[in-house]
């Protein structure tokens, strides 16, 4: 089984921080594409639309990942048998959650918005529709193929050739709006777009780990399928966890303070979380590598890189919201016209909310890489929960929006807290422990990680 590999992080990398920049792409220009292409409300209804394959398809991250978990477990113990059932059993659960989702979607779709408005074709938006449940039983088929690209410790190959397939579902946008506007036309063309690349990475994975395509025992199979289920609720809770930290507060601003507050609110906020982006890449790479380590043996490698994962990313935190003190005010001018107020208070509350998220966050996915994130995804919830409520009895007194942020500090000190409870739990020690731990291996693997990184694959 291998360690430390610096060909496998290198490409892991590459393949993180490429589809953080095919994401922004995309964002950025999909919007002119439309626009260019077709008249206001078509494509403002396409942008709608657009949407709901993110609801459609959103059990299937947290199946993959909990069955990869499961798949990677089985190799380090070379139960190749119990691999095919993570595998088979992984893939069951996606299809079978996905079409439930996408019938539920649809269905709910008429009962939800009111297309009268958007000068389109009723029969062309049931169209589109049908089209996008079609495109997203398409895409989640791939994410199946994740699995075993985690199992052939290629999970930067499985993610290049994503961001390469979501470029490509751009370019094909591009060209289907200057030559139609028939809206139906357009998922049917990315479910195309997506079929080919299913089919690439089949064949390519069929080829080169083909032991994970052999049949499966079915009471394995029905057992690792019951195994999924407590892991994929404490990944499947990170989204709702997501609404409650940014739509909750978002909605409470607007609500109470107006909109000029709720303005300097949101750019501010907007403009402390970019280094979000970063981090989480950088944790997502945490993740995938732990998931190769054996716990019991590499405990010291372990908690070494979760602890230098906290000190890089809290010190590029602290350094970029320091940064913003200095020249986020004539920044934030040019960007917002000079029309929204710059806060430093609130740059400051969401800069400490952001330090607690780095540091939470390399704890979750030191836990997820072995499915024991589950009671610190409860704890950190019921946070979120206690602290936005609080958040509204402030809102109500008229106290200052300030400490209306400073409760997502408070949720995120609180997962922060439920990361080293649970820590120190998976690793059979106290909290105080765990600290220490924490706080003597970071700066010992952080001097030694040259050499981590120059090691080779071993048996």
């Amino acid at each position: 089984m291998a360690r430390f590999d610096r060909k496998r992080v290198m490409r892991g990398a590459a393949s993180s921080f490429a589809g953080v920049g095919v994401r922004v792409l995309l964002q950025l220009a999909q919007v002119p594409i439309l626009y260019l292409g077709w008249d206001v409300k078509m494509a403002s209804a396409w942008l709608v639309l657009w949407t709901l394959p993110s609801y459609m398809s959103l059990t299937v991250s947290s199946f993959s990942t909990a069955g990869g978990n499961f798949a990677l477990e089985a190799k380090r113990r070379g139960d190749t048998g119990e691999v095919r059932a993570a595998y088979r059993a992984t893939r069951r659960a996606i299809i079978l959650s996905n079409l439930v989702m996408v019938g539920i979607v649809g269905l709910a779709f008429n009962h939800l918005i009111d297309d009268s408005q958007w000068g389109v074709p009723h029969s062309m938006v049931v169209q589109t529709i049908a089209w996008l449940g079609f495109y997203v039983v398409i895409r989640v088929q791939s994410s199946t193929q994740d699995l075993v690209y985690r199992y052939g410790e290629d999970y930067g190959g499985y993610g290049l050739s994503d961001s390469m397939a979501t470029v490509m579902e751009l370019a094909a946008m591009a060209a289907v709006v200057s030559l139609t506007h028939n809206m139906a036309v357009l998922p049917a063309v990315l479910a195309a777009v997506r079929l080919g690349f299913f089919a690439y990475l089949n064949m390519r994975a069929r080829a080169r780990w083909p032991e994970v395509f052999g049949p499966a025992d079915r009471d394995t199979v029905q057992a690792m399928t019951r195994r999924l289920w407590v892991p994929f609720l404490g990944f499947i809770a990170m989204p709702l966890l997501f609404s409650i930290n940014i739509q909750g507060y978002s909605l409470l601003v607007s609500n109470h303070y107006g909109p000029m507050i709720f303005a300097t609110f949101l750019t501010i906020r907007t403009l402390a979380r970019m280094v979000d982006q970063l981090c989480g890449s950088a944790n997502r790479i945490l993740f995938f590598e732990l998931s190769y380590l054996d716990y019991a043996r590499d405990r010291q490698t372990v908690i070494g890189l979760t602890a230098t994962a906290i000190l890089v990313l809290s010190g590029l935190c602290v350094a970029y919201i320091g940064g913003l003190l200095v020249v986020g005010q004539p920044l934030h001018a040019i960007w917002t016209a000079g029309k929204v107020a710059f806060s430093a208070p609130l740059l400051i509350a969401f800069g400490l909310a952001g330090l607690m998220r780095a540091i939470s966050d390399s704890l979750f996915n030191m836990l997820a890489s072995r499915n024991a994130h589950v009671g610190m995804t409860v704890a950190y919830l019921a946070g979120s929960l206690v602290a936005l409520g609080g958040a509204v009895v402030l809102a109500n007194r008229g106290t200052g929006v300030v400490w209306v942020a400073g409760s997502v500090v408070v949720a995120e000190a609180i997962s922060v807290v439920a990361g080293l409870v649970m820590s120190a739990r998976l690793f059979r020690t106290g909290v105080a422990g765990i600290v220490a731990e924490l706080l003597t291996q970071g700066p010992r693997t952080l001097a030694s990680l040259p050499d981590l990184l120059r090691q080779r694959r071993k048996a």
